[in-house]
């Protein structure tokens, strides 16, 4: 009965510790994300521009399309 005991506070010391370790993440991030508040408008990320897409794109659509038709149709003659 003894080894059981001693292996519930082990666990309860465990989880204790881990607990304590993420209360304190979380009061760190609070205190970085309130010390790097001013700061906001140099860390934005810029929206990358739309690329705009290249002609031969559509092509290779309708030829993917037609190749596609035609195994199906193969496939259903057989």
């Amino acid at each position: 009965m003894e080894t059981i005991m001693d292996g519930v506070s082990l666990m309860f010391l465990g989880m204790g510790a881990v607990f304590l370790f993420l209360v304190i993440m979380v009061i760190i991030i609070s205190l970085t994300a309130k010390l790097l508040a001013p700061y906001s408008h140099v860390l934005e990320v810029k929206a990358a521009t739309p690329r705009p897409q290249k002609k031969s794109a559509d092509k290779l659509d309708k030829d993917l399309i037609s190749a596609i038709l035609l195994a199906v149709q193969m496939h259903k003659n057989k």
